[in-house]
């Protein structure tokens, strides 16, 4: 079989459907036979329903036509109960005829007056408060009742007649049906009285078949169901009183008069299976061969690694859906392809020597040529950084890398995440990420072990983010971070070689290079930067008397001191001798004064205890404050400036703070003003 065409295979295919199809179209008419015998099992049960409420119906009418008259002739008693007699004796047999006073109730029944105690005395009595036509005794005995009030009189005057079986039999008579129909009366999942289901009999007080459950439940409805070995079409109807009447018949056999057009049917069936065969088998010469050879050089262009040509999928049928699923495939490689290549470039741009900012700025121009987001950006937030930033490429409105970190959006979300896996959320509406132009974002962390560098994130593909997408990210995400760590590190051991061997305070050649950063952001954001300048009251006495060694520990324990009163975004450095210089960013004179005064404070508690030194030593400082002016100023003049104010707090008397007068840059002492303490 393998070895035929695909051509004869698929005619021989055609033909064993042919066959099948056949012998199946063949079954259609004793199907369709038995469908009509069943519907017309249905309709004979509705109808038989109808019928019988129609024939209930007439007899509580004329019950009803009966009792209206009578009472309005009934006699004052005690001629009462001879007229009940004569009554109940015009009635038919068993029927109840009861006159219910005030003072009690005589019933009579077949021309005799009953006790009236009696349990039927019961139900003629409930008949009497009741609006249903039907009701039920003590005795389980249903009633059809019909009731006047008595005229001139209060009293009722109550005709009951018995649904007995004879009085069912009789209604299922009167409503015709064949020898297997039935009728039963039901009430709280018994028969009341003897009956008929089906043609079967069945007894009062039985139990009915479980397969009449349904019928029972689905009442006002048709229902087949199996019962015993023949299926049954059965109904109920609700008579009131909790008494339902249940109708059915046995579902005959389809007619044998169907059958004699199956075998004709099925040639018919044969011989146009046979014409389809033929004509099935030239469409697919001509039209699934030639497209499936087109479908053939395309993906053969595929295994020759050339992923940038379409494979053809104009077709709106199978064969179209199966190159439309090659070029999906096409699209996937290229894509996973494209993610390798953008990987070893990201990898290329993260470790070249230049500074990392550019770096990061083109890989971020990278990832959304390469995941065509309409934007990509990476948010720095290390806490050992000089400050949060935003590298971004693409269409993005200005937004802060503090709000983006500290906000409830999806690139916050991401910062938090303890591991590696890339966060795809949408962007609320109020979230920093929608008010930069963002709507479906996918992040990853930027973490190296415990320490968080902040977020990487792209936003807004097309056609969403596809798999080979959210990995470029993670790859993306995890090379940034190395990045990150590897500059951390430089950054550490540049610190260590600024850092002064005696105090461990920045050197002065730091201290200058972060003094014009500084200054430069104070620019930017026009906010204000102070600098304090400290110098060790009499150091040159205590070193020519106690010694060098004396001098390093006051240098130390004023570098200690100095620390303890600044800001971790504060910068203390020994600017050269006994001389110190301390950073502070965001911080204006009125501020920058209050930390002067509290660490020459700190320094005055101090007291220096050395060998050489025969009782403890008091250290004082000298501070001077300069605030970076409104208009700005360089390093060299602010550094000049709170070296003039310190000249004055020498002058002065030592052992104080002075302040430079706002916006002194010329270095001037006459401007400086020395501080109360």
């Amino acid at each position: 079989m393998r070895r035929l065409s695909f051509s004869a295979r698929f005619a021989i295919l055609l033909a064993v459907l042919g066959v099948l199809i056949a012998g199946v179209t063949a079954v259609v008419p004793f199907t369709q036979a038995a469908t009509e015998t069943q519907q017309a099992a249905r309709e004979r049960v509705a109808d038989r329903v109808a019928v019988v409420l129609g024939l209930l119906r007439a007899e509580e009418r004329s019950l009803g036509t009966f009792v209206s008259g009578a009472a309005a002739q009934t006699p004052q008693a005690p001629q009462a109960a001879q007229f009940l007699e004569r009554v109940s004796a015009q009635t038919s047999s068993g029927d109840l005829v009861a006159l219910i006073t005030p003072g009690g109730i005589q019933v009579a029944v077949d021309g005799r007056t009953l006790s009236a105690d009696s349990t039927r005395s019961d139900a003629l009595r409930a008949a009497a408060a009741s609006t249903e036509p039907v009701v039920g005794g003590a005795d389980g005995v249903a009633w059809l009742v019909a009731h006047a009030p008595v005229d001139g009189q209060p009293a009722t005057l109550v005709v009951g007649r018995p649904l007995a079986g004879s009085t069912m039999a009789r209604l299922g008579s009167d409503a015709g049906g064949r020898a297997d129909d039935g009728i039963a009366l039901v009430r709280d999942d018994r028969y009341v009285v003897d009956g008929a289901i089906a043609g079967h009999a069945v007894a009062a007080a039985e139990r009915p078949d479980i397969a009449l459950e349904t019928v029972l439940q689905q009442v006002g409805q048709v229902v087949v169901v199996h019962l015993g070995s023949d299926d049954v079409a059965a109904a109920t109807s609700d008579l009131g009183s909790s008494y339902r009447l249940l109708v059915s018949t046995v579902v005959g056999a389809g007619g044998s008069a169907s059958r004699g057009i199956a075998a004709p049917t099925a040639v018919i069936a044969a011989a146009m299976m046979l014409l389809a065969l033929v004509v099935v088998f030239v469409i697919v010469q001509r039209d699934l061969q030639r497209p499936l050879r087109r479908l053939d050089r395309a993906v053969s262009a595929m295994a020759r690694d050339d992923y940038d040509v379409p494979v053809p999928h104009d077709r709106d049928d199978e064969i179209g859906r199966l190159g439309a699923s090659f070029d999906s495939m096409r699209r996937d490689v290229r894509a996973v392809v494209g993610v390798a290549q953008a990987r070893a470039a990201i990898a290329t741009d993260l470790s070249t020597i230049t500074p990392l900012g550019p770096a990061i700025d083109a890989v971020c121009e990278r990832l959304r040529a390469t995941t065509g987001a309409a934007s990509a950006l990476v948010v720095l937030g290390d806490p050992e950084a000089e400050g949060p930033e935003v590298h971004s490429a693409g269409s993005l409105q200005p937004v802060g890398a503090a709000a983006l970190l500290s906000g409830d959006g999806p690139i916050a979300a991401a910062a938090r995440i303890e591991g590696a896996e890339p966060l795809v959320a949408c962007a609320l509406e109020g979230t920093p990420e929608a008010e930069a132009g963002m709507r479906v974002i996918c992040a990853a962390p930027l973490r190296l072990g415990t320490r968080s560098f902040g977020a990487l994130a792209i936003a807004d593909c097309g056609e969403g983010f596809s798999m080979p997408d959210i990995a470029l990210v993670a790859s993306a995400a995890e090379q940034t971070s190395v990045a990150l760590e590897r500059q951390r590190v430089l950054t550490l051991a540049q610190l260590q070689a600024s850092t002064d061997g005696l105090t461990g305070l920045y050197n002065r050649r730091f201290l200058m290079g972060y003094l014009d950063r500084q200054l430069l952001l104070a620019d930017r954001s026009q906010r204000a930067l102070s600098v304090l300048m400290l110098d060790l009251d009499h150091f040159k006495a205590l070193n020519d008397t106690h010694g060098h060694e004396a001098g390093d520990h006051a240098l130390r324990a004023v570098a200690g001191a100095l620390t303890g009163c600044l800001r971790r975004s504060d910068l203390a450095a020994r600017y050269g001798g006994e001389e110190f210089v301390v950073v502070m960013s965001d911080t204006d004179a009125d501020d920058a004064l209050l930390v002067a005064e509290k660490v020459r404070d700190a320094v005055g508690s101090l007291r220096l205890e050395v060998p050489t030194m025969r009782e403890a030593a008091r250290l004082t400082v000298s501070v001077g404050v300069a605030t970076r002016g409104a208009l700005g100023t360089d390093a060299a003049k602010l550094l000049a400036s709170a070296d003039s104010a310190l000249y004055v707090a020498k002058g002065s008397g030592r052992d104080r703070v002075a302040v430079a007068a706002d916006g002194d840059d010329n270095g001037s002492a006459d401007d400086a003003t020395p501080a109360q303490t």
